[in-house]
């Protein structure tokens, strides 16, 4: 892993302190266009910069944290095959992880020390209840919005952190899944989160509008073959219509 690198930033997100994430301009609420930047897994597609640095100016709290952060893919599958572990001691169909069975998956991959600081965070405002417990791959999927690289990479990449099986195809719900832990990270660190309806809509619609040939159906199931679809995601009318109105 790349050696630890003090940084501004990563001093002003560790200073926040509640609920408010990350301290950097707006507390999670519900999304608003006419008050709020883009959402964070969104990017200014067109002009293929990466997330978080749109052509207004606007620097969102996930785009800032990703010049710091430098865990990479092979970290964040490494850190859900230790989770997975973890949790499957606990019993069969066990879906948490304790906070010291998370510093253990991030020693285990030899995280770079800051971002064990900024992943200690997000663990803490996933705690829903405050138990020192949470649901181990809404987690892990949700910290790949904090990772660099474009909307369709890291869309690409939550997904591919959530098909634990390696399967490349994904249900509805689990698609769903995905883009809700992408959401609480999301409002975890500031960021504008999409509402719940939004989500469900995003999701129905490209599942119901994707050539046949992209879907897999088993029985009453049918899942989609993500990779192949993604720009999809991305280019859906919901955030189409959202990256037009901040612009």
């Amino acid at each position: 892993m790349a050696h630890s690198r003090p940084h501004l930033f990563l001093i002003l997100f560790l200073s926040s302190t509640g609920s408010k994430g990350f301290g950097l301009g707006h507390p999670p609420c519900l999304f608003s266009p006419a008050s709020h930047p883009p959402v964070p897994w969104v990017s200014e597609r067109r002009s293929g910069v990466a997330m978080g640095q749109g052509q207004s100016g606007e620097h969102l709290a996930a785009g800032v944290i990703s010049y710091v952060v430098q865990a990479k893919k092979a970290e964040l599958m490494a850190m859900r095959r230790h989770m997975g572990d973890a949790a499957k001691k606990k019993g069969s169909g066990n879906t948490m992880v304790t906070r010291k069975q998370f510093h253990q998956a991030e020693a285990a991959v030899t995280l770079d020390q800051s971002d064990q600081d900024i992943f200690d965070r997000i663990f803490t405002l996933f705690d829903k209840t405050g138990a020192g417990t949470v649901q181990w791959l809404e987690l892990i999927t949700g910290l790949t919005l904090l990772t660099k690289g474009t909307a369709e990479e890291r869309v690409l990449l939550a997904m591919e952190v959530f098909d634990v099986a390696s399967e490349g195809a994904l249900s509805t719900g689990d698609v769903k899944r995905v883009f809700r832990a992408l959401n609480q990270a999301a409002a975890a660190i500031g960021d504008p989160p999409l509402t719940l309806d939004q989500l469900e809509e995003l999701v129905e619609t490209v599942f119901a509008s994707v050539d046949e040939q992209m879907l897999v159906t088993a029985g009453a199931t049918t899942r989609i073959k993500f990779a192949g679809v993604i720009a999809e995601f991305i280019a859906h009318p919901i955030l189409e219509a959202y990256l037009t109105t901040v612009q």
